[in-house]
């Protein structure tokens, strides 16, 4: 138990969703009840050095949370994740509040990632928004013409915030992230055999 913060009461640390985040990290849990009615939540990361902590964030957890397992969702490549979730299993009654549908949006860009925004082009999408039996509510957001996976991403969210989170994390989150991760070394990998390296040799005379 650790208590950095006079109006924090206990604290413990665990390894439970959604505490350690979608890369495993072992938090330092902490809630604050005076802020309890806006869901605020204190996280102090397992930066950890004997037995201090070396760093503090603030922020509202659920929906960071949220944010990471839908990007997540959002990037995989067609079909893994239906492909992941029928496997792990059964779908779910539901009833579409919004149905697949195709559209397109805007996406925007820096010059140099510093400079002012600026409008790079159109891009189709394919969203959705559903509701489980006990009224969970997912969205999905799928770049491309992807409507069964977007009922998938939609599926996964909704299921995200009941109690089948920690298994869905297990079997889909977590793979998936992995996955990720790899084929972005494999790429930096390919890249980086490609490098060159300039010199500049010395003159004889010199």
């Amino acid at each position: 138990a650790v208590m950095p913060l006079g109006q924090i009461a206990t604290q413990r640390i665990s390894d439970g969703f959604p505490n350690r985040g979608l890369v495993r990290t072992v938090t330092q849990n902490s809630q604050n009840s005076s802020v309890m009615a806006v869901g605020l939540w204190y996280y102090m990361y397992s930066c950890i050095v004997s037995g201090q902590v070396v760093e503090m964030k603030n922020f509202n957890s659920k929906v960071d949370l949220r944010k990471k397992w839908m990007g997540l969702l959002a990037k995989a490549p067609e079909g893994r994740v239906a492909l992941l979730f029928d496997a792990e299993m059964s779908r779910p009654t539901f009833t579409w509040l919004r149905a697949p549908e195709i559209g397109s949006t805007m996406v925007r860009a820096r010059a140099g990632t510093t400079g002012a925004p600026f409008n790079l082009g159109e891009i189709t999408i394919t969203r959705c928004a559903l509701t489980l039996e006990t009224g969970e509510v997912g969205h999905a957001y799928i770049q491309g013409r992807r409507k069964a996976d977007a009922e998938t991403a939609a599926l996964i969210d909704a299921l995200m915030q009941t109690e089948a989170a920690d298994r869905l994390y297990d079997t889909i989150l977590e793979p998936l992230e992995a996955e990720m991760a790899a084929a972005k070394a494999a790429r930096a990998s390919k890249a980086a055999a490609t490098k060159v390296d300039f010199f500049t040799m010395a003159r004889g005379e010199d």
